[in-house]
């Protein structure tokens, strides 16, 4: 005996629908059975009976996972930040010169810097080079990451620069 649609059964072999228990978010229910949203899909809805009940994450992003809940489950991918975390909606934006995002889920406050460069404060989107950046690099590498910038006084990450050094 199949279960109503929206609803599922854990066992098999049931003679009623009154075992059917609800189809929970990140998930949809058919024929008493329940499948899990795609890994870059969420379901924040009760008692969902069709695969349309998934909705695709914002572009540039992903779930860590099937079966996922809300579109906060959607992380940015590696290589974009999520610059407004506090607004509740999953924007994803291009790392651009001097930022360093190579894994998923890079926030505004978790985004890094290269070395040789810097900004402010952890939620400011101006970073700066630093005036030593580089110094060793071949000429005409303007705008591009310089791993002989390690040696500047900026050495990128979340720190601004080395202690007793400007920057």
């Amino acid at each position: 005996l199949s279960c109503p649609q929206g609803t599922w059964q854990p066992h098999q072999n049931v003679s009623s629908a009154e075992g059917c228990l609800p189809c929970q978010p990140g998930f949809w229910c058919t024929a008493g059975e329940r499948i899990g949203c795609k890994r870059g899909f969420y379901n924040p809805s009760t008692n969902a009976a069709s695969q349309t009940a998934c909705v695709p994450c914002p572009p540039q992003s992903n779930t860590g996972t099937a079966a996922s809940t809300h579109v906060e489950d959607c992380r940015c991918d590696a290589h974009f930040f999520r610059p407004n975390v506090s607004l509740g909606v999953v924007e994803c934006e291009p790392c651009g010169v001097g930022f360093d995002c190579p894994t998923a889920g890079t926030t505004l406050q978790t985004l890094m810097t290269w070395p040789g460069y810097w900004r402010p404060s952890a939620l400011s989107l101006d970073v700066r080079r630093c005036p030593d950046a580089g110094t060793k690099c071949a000429l005409g590498l303007s705008g591009h990451r310089c791993n002989e910038s390690s040696l500047s006084g900026c050495t990128g990450g979340t720190r601004p620069c080395r202690p007793g050094l400007g920057g």
